[in-house]
């Protein structure tokens, strides 16, 4: 099987469309989105690896065009994991997002290693209905994130930098241990950037 020429044009069209949107470098997605479609044909050609290879490397091109996506599988991945460690049984057919800290209480693992320059779930929803004007503006979950600090949160995902973590409930109501703790800034980061600590009242410490 190749990868149409046409197929590729638009694949790489779209997401650099999306890219000079918000201004990231559009260059440099054209190289990792060739890099991935020559990575398929080698895959398709006689005595190419097995099909459990061609769906990973599918899903690492899903992931680089769509990161919120990507995002939202491994969060609910290790979501599952925690619930049922934590004796519970998972039975939701989405993310909580928006309520990600409240479901973390209920269940005491505590998140590390969220990158520094993306804001807590919590923090990326969409203000409720105006009393004043009478508009809403609809939380999208996950998707509010944007695509920009969708690609961060991704990254620290893939390379297992962000831990769920069992810890003790108590400590967590009583705001002793953090419920998300981020990493470090880092180089790639903004000066302005600091390491927090968000806590289950709801208050954020801020590091060095």
């Amino acid at each position: 099987m190749h990868v149409n020429r046409s197929h590729r044009s638009l694949l790489l069209s779209d997401a650099v469309a999306q890219k000079v949107t918000e201004q990231i470098d559009a260059e440099e997605l054209m190289k990792k989105c060739n890099a991935m479609l020559d990575r398929i044909e080698a895959l398709m050609k006689p005595n190419s690896p097995p099909p459990e290879e061609c769906d990973v490397v599918n899903d690492l091109i899903m992931d680089e065009i769509n990161p919120i996506l990507g995002c939202k599988d491994h969060i609910i991945s290790l979501l599952k994991q925690a619930t049922e460690a934590a004796g519970q049984s998972w039975e939701k057919d989405r993310l909580p997002w928006g309520t990600l800290m409240k479901y973390l209480v209920g269940i005491s693992p505590v998140i590390t290693g969220w990158p520094a320059s993306c804001p807590f779930p919590h923090k990326t929803m969409k203000p409720k209905k105006s009393k004043r004007n009478n508009k809403e503006a609809n939380s999208q979950g996950i998707k509010d994130l944007g695509t920009k600090h969708g690609r961060v949160l991704l990254t620290a995902l893939q390379v297992s930098q962000i831990k769920f973590i069992k810890a003790d409930p108590n400590k967590i109501k009583r705001n002793i241990t953090p419920v998300i703790a981020t990493s470090a800034p880092t180089h790639d980061d903004p000066p302005s950037c600091r390491a927090q600590s968000l806590f289950a009242n709801g208050q954020v410490f801020l590091g060095a």
